[in-house]
């Protein structure tokens, strides 16, 4: 577990608050992109988050776009295509900013997924992960596309860990 950290906040330092980021991993489904950024909204203006990250090789820009949420820093990560890359490509952007914390959030249909690659990732390098889920209505498209991701997930997750 990471140790707390001094945190500016506006011109005061606060001792023991631990800086934080919110990581948002992309889905290629516009309406989904929305409820994930929407719901970032909303986690950024609950806790003092220091840096919001987008990351997604088509999905990052798009999403950082349709932020409304509150004065934060904006970080797009544009080269990452699968859970693993989002959280490999985004943990430098995290340790170069000396970011303690992260809330990660994604769809129920990712959250597993995401829970054991950032859980792993960051957690490696002393970074503490929370989730948060973003309620997203499923359609019978959506359900198709999130079962072949994680089928083509697995296949990943086995093939890097036999290795």
């Amino acid at each position: 577990m990471p140790t707390s950290r001094n945190h500016t906040v506006g011109r005061r330092t606060l001792p023991g608050v631990t800086p934080l980021a919110i990581v948002v991993p992309g889905s290629s489904l516009s309406r989904i992109r929305e409820r994930l950024v929407h719901e970032a909204e909303r986690v950024a203006s609950a806790v003092d988050a220091r840096v919001v990250v987008f990351s997604g090789a088509s999905e990052a820009e798009p999403m950082r776009d349709l932020w409304q949420g509150p004065d934060v820093e904006l970080v797009v990560e544009g080269s990452a295509t699968t859970t693993a890359e989002n959280a490999a490509h985004t943990l430098p952007l995290l340790l170069e900013r000396n970011l303690c914390e992260a809330i990660v959030v994604c769809t129920p249909a990712h959250f597993i997924r995401a829970r054991w690659i950032f859980g792993r990732i960051y957690g490696a390098r002393g970074i503490a992960v929370r989730f948060r889920l973003a309620r997203v209505v499923p359609t019978p498209g959506a359900i198709a596309w999130e079962l072949g991701a994680s089928t083509i997930a697995r296949r990943q997750v086995r093939a890097h860990r036999d290795r």
